[in-house]
């Protein structure tokens, strides 16, 4: 396999088009696979590798939640069929209980997804949206950004203040 430089930028890694800043969903199971139809309406996922992505997240979830409190879940999954890593965005109109006693319910998700081939990145990745997430400041951004847009400025925003 060609060597491939890793990414340093949560943004790198997001697009407007998969940011879902008004997402309703009643459980996590629906946060999960409203937040994820992006990736198929922007031509990134056909309808069954959709299914077999939703299968991995909900495996993973099935596991462990991945609640991490204040309102925030950091979940990851891997697909073979994804051609890169990617980061989706969803805020939900309302607290949605994901079953973890003693983090709250959630509101923002960061779901990083990609290929088992990108595994450093990934793993790079997720610690540094870790980090990034304990800056209230941040959170309060992404919580209160009117858009997609507004929400991907605000990591370009923390990111360019945390480098």
């Amino acid at each position: 396999m060609p060597y491939r430089q890793v990414r340093l930028h949560i943004a790198d890694l997001m697009r407007a088009d998969l940011i879902t800043p008004a997402l309703e969903a009643s459980d996590k199971e629906a946060f999960f696979r409203k937040m994820t139809l992006p990736l198929v309406a922007a031509g990134i996922l056909n309808e069954q590798q959709y299914e077999r992505l939703f299968a991995a997240i909900k495996t993973r979830e099935d596991y462990e939640s991945t609640a991490i409190g204040r309102g925030l879940a950091l979940p990851h999954a891997y697909l073979a069929d994804l051609p890169d890593n990617f980061i989706l965005v969803g805020r939900s109109t309302k607290a949605v209980d994901f079953g973890a006693p003693g983090f709250g319910a959630v509101r923002l998700v960061f779901l990083l997804v990609g290929p088992k081939r990108d595994n450093m990145e990934h793993l790079m990745m997720l610690a540094r949206l870790a980090r990034l997430l304990k800056d209230e400041s941040f959170v309060e951004a992404l919580m209160s950004a009117p858009d997609a847009e507004a929400m991907l400025q605000a990591v370009r925003d923390v990111e360019a203040r945390h480098c």
